[in-house]
């Protein structure tokens, strides 16, 4: 019999919400990299969206980081994003 102790399973399930903290965090700074490019070249949103293949309003939400905070590296900018959208 494979017996797991309640906190074991506890720690597995936290190390496992870590894991997929960490991918979808990796995701958000490889398109906030992507995004800062085409917010460089001074595309529009919209045609930024368009060649990303992403979600109008959410390039328009890393364009409006940018903007307020483009001083900032993108994984600075990546941690503002994950909080907007309630990640961390």
């Amino acid at each position: 019999m494979n017996h797991v102790i309640l906190t074991e399973y506890d720690e597995q399930q936290h190390l496992a919400g870590e894991r997929e903290l960490g991918v979808t965090l990796g995701c958000l700074m490889v398109q906030i990299q992507l995004v800062r490019k085409k917010f460089e070249k001074h595309l529009v949103p919209e045609t930024a969206a368009e060649e990303l293949e992403l979600d109008k309003a959410y390039v328009t939400q890393i364009y409006t980081l940018l903007r307020e905070h483009g001083e900032l590296d993108d994984r600075r900018l990546m941690e503002l994003l994950a909080h907007e959208l309630r990640y961390i």
